[in-house]
């Protein structure tokens, strides 16, 4: 993972908690799907700046 897409991985996760967190606890809790798809989209995102950046 470089530098910007970690910055970019910890902003939303920041925002997420902060604004979620009782959301995000429950979550982790139940294991609830949309929970997931979050956690999915966000790891799909990671892989895409990650691959983007190795093809420059």
């Amino acid at each position: 993972m470089n530098n910007v897409a970690k910055i970019i991985f910890l902003l939303l996760l920041t925002v997420i908690l902060v604004f979620n967190f009782e959301g995000v606890v429950l979550g982790l809790l139940t294991i609830n799907p949309i929970f997931l798809v979050l956690v999915l989209i966000l790891y799909v995102l990671v892989q895409i700046s990650s691959k983007l950046n190795q093809g420059r």
